[in-house]
């Protein structure tokens, strides 16, 4: 891999971390204050389960992990269970998105739909449950099930983006799988 080309993954990461930190602020400050029947979508999760589908289970996994402490340090009075939560989506989306991955729309749609679903399902058994608060017929439909709506509206409407970082990704690669075929003519000439 060239110089040029690590300097471009970094900087595509340290970008990625960046709309983190903005999906973190629009989700804990903004979206609040204008909430659809009680409910505020969850763009962490739409941008970890979007980046693990393109960059894999490392990647999905890393911005898991800083989502996670991110709502952790500041929204979480039991710490981890954000992290946890988000690290294993990110790492379970990537490891699906490797083997199962198209660039569908609705593909992502259910990824995202599922992930939300095992999120808030994670958080009722780790918060809920251990307060002894058993009603969730209640939960599901009062929070559960409107987040999962919200949320799969707002993946949709950043479907394009992740379509785009998906086909500058596989440029990348194709770039690269390019030059790693001339190093290699120009070993065997060598010899």
């Amino acid at each position: 891999m060239t110089r040029a080309l690590k300097i471009k993954k970094i900087l595509a990461f340290l970008l990625q971390v960046v709309f983190i930190f903005i999906a973190f602020v629009m989700q804990t400050s903004v979206l609040p204050i204008i909430p659809v029947f009680n409910c505020i979508p969850n763009l962490l999760l739409v941008l970890v389960s979007g980046y693990a589908l393109v960059y894999g289970e490392r990647r999905g996994m890393i911005l898991g992990i800083i989502a996670g402490l991110l709502l952790d340090s500041f929204h979480s009075e039991h710490f981890g269970i954000f992290t946890m939560a988000y690290s294993s989506i990110g790492f379970s989306n990537g490891y699906f998105g490797h083997r199962v991955y198209e660039d569908n729309i609705m593909f992502r749609i259910y990824i995202t739909a599922f992930s939300e679903l095992a999120f808030n399902l994670m958080i009722y058994l780790i918060i809920f449950v251990f307060r002894s608060n058993f009603n969730f017929i209640y939960y599901f439909f009062s929070i559960i099930f409107p987040r999962v709506i919200f949320t799969c509206i707002f993946a949709l409407l950043l479907s394009r983006y992740f379509m785009y970082v998906k086909k500058q990704v596989d440029l990348e690669n194709y770039d690269a799988h390019k030059i790693n075929k001339v190093k290699v003519k120009k070993d065997i000439e060598v010899i």
